[in-house]
């Protein structure tokens, strides 16, 4: 285990005079380790008491004492804290050892550095938690987890469940710190705070299925995905989603009874570019999700591992879609605008390419949930 070394000399105490009598006490004296979030270390080895290194890597925290009087008052300088301090403190002695002798405690040193107003070494700090808090948590976008409280240099946050990890954002404090990660699944990630292995506080957070709103010069039409059966037909729609790709593009083909279908063109009829590497297929029959009416699945060419940006909504129960020509891949259903779906279904087009005489635009496809 790695050492901290924050290294504390305790002197031999001075006469004890009582009653008249001078009584010779010793408080242990040698040199004195902090062990990373574990405990006070004398270098003979044995163990006085617990402690805390608290906060994020930076100056050491040592606290130097000089020789200690009973009922009196050490010199103590304690380098580290903003801005260092020189102070007077009276420190209290602990119980006694095997030896006979007292011993100075790190509760002690503590609780007489606090009496004396001392600004505290991180040492002497306990971490607790108020809140884990998050604005919003979404499948396949980053979102961040703020925890609050007081003391919180040294706790330890991780994640289970959606999110495998976390990456904590720069600029934390003691009171708060904040984290971000990418959920990769739905369901519920589950923040967790400790220190020195005990729990201090933990908070599960929902990732529900994704979802994404297409807005269109006819109408709103939103759509659910299904990750969880698809995941690479929807990570790929989300990426292009999020990346913007799908703005200003138009509804280019259009068969009434069948599809309806866009993604691929701008309004100026130009093919949009560039794109990531074509995908391979989720089979209707691997998946589950079918080409019924009011899913949207993914476009591509006589290769069955083709598909890019292009998507479709089956404006009917499509079976033939599902293994016809090796089927192509559903991945979501609409569950607001299907009637928009189908106004667009309705548009005169061109004889020619089936592309609406008037241009159908998507103005933007956002992830909103």
């Amino acid at each position: 285990m790695n050492w901290g070394r924050f290294i504390l000399y305790v002197g031999v105490v001075s006469a004890l005079f009582f009653s008249g009598a001078a009584f010779a006490t010793t408080i242990v004296s040698g040199d004195l380790s902090i062990r990373d979030g574990g405990d006070l270390v004398f270098s003979d080895g044995t163990v006085q008491s617990s402690a805390q290194q608290q906060g994020p890597a930076g100056p050491a925290n040592a606290l130097a004492i000089g020789t200690v009087v009973s009922g009196a008052t050490a010199g103590a300088t304690i380098t580290g804290t903003a801005p260092n301090q020189l102070l007077n403190l009276t420190l209290p002695l602990g119980p006694q050892g095997a030896s006979g002798n007292s011993l100075i405690t790190l509760a002690g040193i503590c609780d007489a550095l606090r009496a004396g107003g001392a600004g505290m070494p991180l040492f002497c700090l306990t971490p607790s938690v108020t809140s884990i808090t998050s604005p919003t948590v979404m499948y396949s976008k980053q979102s961040s987890f703020t925890v609050s409280g007081t003391d919180l240099g040294s706790a330890t946050v991780t994640a289970l469940g959606a999110c495998s990890s976390l990456t904590e954002t720069a600029g934390g404090s003691a009171t708060m710190r904040t984290f971000s990660c990418t959920p990769t699944s739905v369901g519920t990630v589950t923040i967790f705070v400790t220190t020195d292995g005990a729990a201090l506080k933990q908070m599960s957070f929902s990732v529900p299925p994704p979802q994404v709103t297409l807005t269109t010069s006819m109408g709103t039409i939103v759509v659910e995905l299904s990750p969880a059966k698809a995941p690479i037909t929807v990570n790929n729609f989300l990426r292009y989603v999020n990346e913007g790709f799908y703005s200003n593009t138009i509804f280019h083909r259009v068969l009434l009874g069948f599809v309806v279908q866009g993604g691929g063109f701008g309004i100026d009829g130009v093919q949009k570019s560039p794109t990531h590497a074509a995908i391979y297929l989720e089979l209707p029959s691997a998946t589950g999700l079918t080409n019924a009416q009011g899913t949207i699945a993914m476009a591509r060419t006589t290769d069955v591992n083709s598909a890019t940006t292009q998507f479709f909504f089956n404006t009917v129960n499509n079976a033939s879609l599902d293994t016809g020509s090796g089927g192509y891949a559903a991945f979501g259903s609409v569950i607001q605008g299907f009637d928009i779906v189908k106004a667009i279904e309705a548009v005169p087009v061109s004889a020619t390419d089936s592309k609406p005489i008037t241009p159908v635009i998507m103005t933007s496809a956002t992830q909103t949930r």
